[in-house]
């Protein structure tokens, strides 16, 4: 009779997979050997803050708004997913004031020159997408994401637009972000990067910012 083998030890190997976002930590970490501890970045004060509906929530929701605009659906016309919504209080009011200013955002990106070159996009029948999900492999790593709006301009370049609900500017946060979002439509586009220009635009404040 044949003694039971020994169980073999197994070591799972080192995740591979990044989010475009997580290159944010790469910038905050340097910021905090710099002596900053980068918590400017991450303060959740807002005039709409709440303890359960937080500003990550309230981002996820203004992005969901815009996505609709972009694709043609107007600000005032457009449902979110109840599940959008599920972490807000119990009460109408703070839920139309969440929803206002949501549309408000947008009717202010609309107005904006961004906004205004989006509109000749889709009127001269080019290309353009909302929420343009990729996956791809760059140095070592999968990386899968989503780039918020991308568009083609009238002489064969590409713009791409990243939401961003930040109470402050820091453009230099995103850089590593939006350098991967510019590979990444690279590659499906087939164009050289050259051709991709990368903006924030920063929600609260009314302001493009190019990378």
């Amino acid at each position: 009779m044949f003694g039971q083998e020994p169980a073999v030890k197994y070591e799972w190997p080192e995740s591979k997979r990044k989010t475009p976002s997580s290159l944010e930590k790469d910038y905050l970490a340097a910021k905090a050997q710099d002596g900053d501890s980068g918590k400017n970045f991450d303060s959740p004060e807002d005039t709409l803050q709440t303890d359960i509906f937080t500003a990550a929530d309230f981002g996820t929701l203004v992005h969901a708004f815009l996505e609709a605009q972009a694709n043609g659906i107007p600000s005032e016309q457009f449902q979110p997913q109840a599940k959008l919504l599920k972490n807000l209080p119990d009460s109408p009011d703070v839920m139309a004031q969440f929803l206002d200013s949501c549309k408000s955002m947008c009717e202010w990106f609309a107005k904006s020159d961004l906004g205004n070159a989006l509109e000749e996009c889709k009127s001269a029948d080019r290309f353009y997408r909302a929420e343009w999900a990729f996956r791809m492999l760059l140095d070592g790593y999968i990386f899968t994401g989503s780039i918020d709006l991308i568009f083609e301009n009238p002489d064969g370049t590409y713009t791409i637009v990243d939401y961003k609900s930040d109470t402050e500017i820091d453009a230099e946060k995103y850089r590593g972000q939006q350098e991967c979002y510019r590979k990444a439509a690279s590659r499906m586009l087939k164009v050289a990067e050259e051709k991709i220009n990368c903006y924030l635009y920063f929600l609260k404040h009314r302001k493009a910012e190019k990378i």
